[in-house]
């Protein structure tokens, strides 16, 4: 194995590292998770108390990507 690529969060790189691909592991920043803007760290069900019928990939987060920012990162991820 050459390369095992990897989100940048250090449990996603901790984990790639106790699964034995130490050296290949490679972190790629388009792996990161969804920022959730000033949502991070809330749950849907919390979300919808202050906006009702709330949905990711239409309504977005505040101060955090779009759905279109996140595609973007996978299709840089599928093509290299």
């Amino acid at each position: 194995i050459k390369a095992v690529w990897s989100s940048p969060s250090q449990r996603a790189f901790k984990t790639c590292r106790l699964a034995g691909f130490g050296s290949a592991g490679v972190k790629k920043a388009d792996l990161a998770e969804w920022d959730y803007g000033v949502y991070e760290g809330l749950t849907t069900r919390q979300i919808r108390i202050e906006r009702p019928g709330w949905r990711l990939f239409r309504d977005g987060c505040p101060d955090g990507e779009a759905a279109e920012d996140v595609g973007a990162r996978a299709d840089r991820i599928v093509d290299e």
